[in-house]
């Protein structure tokens, strides 16, 4: 008897960017990639640039690493001494 399993596409879960990308430009590198489709549902990435892309890749392939996130938001400092807001994944932040 031969058993066939069926799978259904399912299309990636969408940028989880919290600001928005530049605009294409000349000499400007943006796109997208997606991740995690050997898991499931995979995870579209978003990225600004091609040293953007270049650590996204380095990233999703590095043993340890369990997500990655593009374009967070992280808090500072101002220089009138204000700390601005931090948003993240959901998960520790690793820059």
């Amino acid at each position: 008897m031969i058993v066939v399993e069926h799978h259904c596409y399912q299309p990636p879960k969408p940028s989880r960017a919290m600001r928005p990308f530049a605009r294409k430009t000349p000499n400007h590198f943006v796109g997208e990639l997606t991740f995690g489709e050997e898991k499931g549902q995979g995870q579209t990435l978003g990225f600004g640039s091609k040293l953007e892309h270049d650590i996204a890749l380095i990233s999703i392939y590095r043993p340890g690493v369990i997500d990655v996130c593009e374009q967070v938001e992280v808090s500072f400092i101002k220089s009138d001494g204000k700390v601005s807001d931090v948003s993240t994944c959901g998960t520790d932040l690793m820059i």
